[in-house]
């Protein structure tokens, strides 16, 4: 692994600890790789502020890859290098569909993220703008994540929508376990994935693919292992996505296992 310019990181369950920390020994191990002059870049299907705030917080390189792959973000540069922006007419079809079937709607810009107005109170406050309908819209949208704690609720939405054929459900916890705190669909325009936006972004940053090393825990990074060579599966990583890895760690989330990875894997095998 002598050759890896750059190092791809799903951010929950594989970056951060079960408990969502991350370790000062993990913060130290990137910023170590950083200095060698590998890119290191948090991949994620969560909205561009949380990629944003963990990326700052784990040292990281300040591109980020949000939304399921549907936006490149330099928050350095503030520079949008890739979005796949869903329409107003496809985001006015969900917002009224969500409204008719009592699930809560909310769509991710670079900036913020809009929910409607009836949940201003919440603690949602603090982290979101709120709006009445779409026409109050003033950035684009690159994902809509619609969730509810009624799991009925949740299909009768899901079959609502199946008509819409410009859009898909990239990402959702609905068939993994009925008894969830609450259900989440992750949409976005179809064609869209972690892996696609990855390839367009080593095209900007002009690294191959050898030269890359990705790792993912669930089957939402799929994707990922779909276009990269070498990938890594946490230990605690879904059993499918483990027979997909090249390399499975050691360790699991919650033992530093990417950190320990790269330590060992990575950094010993370069000559500086």
């Amino acid at each position: 692994m002598n050759n890896i310019k750059c190092i791809l990181l799903d951010i929950d369950y594989t970056l951060t600890k079960n408990d969502g920390t991350i370790s000062n020994y993990t913060k130290e191990v990137i910023k170590r790789v950083k200095e060698n002059g590998i890119f290191v870049i948090l991949v994620t299907g969560r909205p561009n502020i949380y990629a944003i705030q963990r990326s700052k917080e784990s040292n990281a390189n300040s591109i980020v890859i949000a939304d399921n792959g549907a936006l490149i973000y330099n928050y350095e540069s503030e520079e949008i290098l890739y979005k796949n922006e869903i329409t107003k007419d496809i985001l006015s079809e969900i917002w009224k569909i969500s409204l008719k079937d009592n699930v809560d709607c909310v769509l991710n810009a670079v900036n913020t993220r809009y929910r409607n107005i009836r949940f201003a109170d919440s603690k949602y406050i603090k982290t979101n703008s709120f709006i009445n309908e779409i026409n109050e819209l003033q950035e684009c949208i690159s994902q809509i994540v619609i969730s509810s704690r009624d799991y009925s609720q949740m299909l009768d939405f899901k079959k609502a929508i199946e008509n819409i054929k410009e859009i898909e459900i990239t990402n959702t916890n609905i068939y993994i376990n009925k008894e969830k705190e609450y259900y989440f669909y992750d949409i976005n325009k179809k064609d869209n994935s972690k892996g696609k936006s990855i390839l367009r972004l080593l095209d900007i940053l002009n690294i191959n693919i050898d030269e890359v090393i990705c790792f993912g825990d669930s089957m939402n990074d799929k994707s990922m292992f779909d276009v990269c060579i070498n990938t890594v599966a946490m230990r605690n990583a879904n059993e499918e996505l483990k027979r997909m890895a090249k390399y499975i760690t050691d360790y699991t989330n919650d033992e530093d296992g990417v950190a320990k990875f790269i330590e060992q894997k990575i950094i010993s095998k370069k000559s500086y």
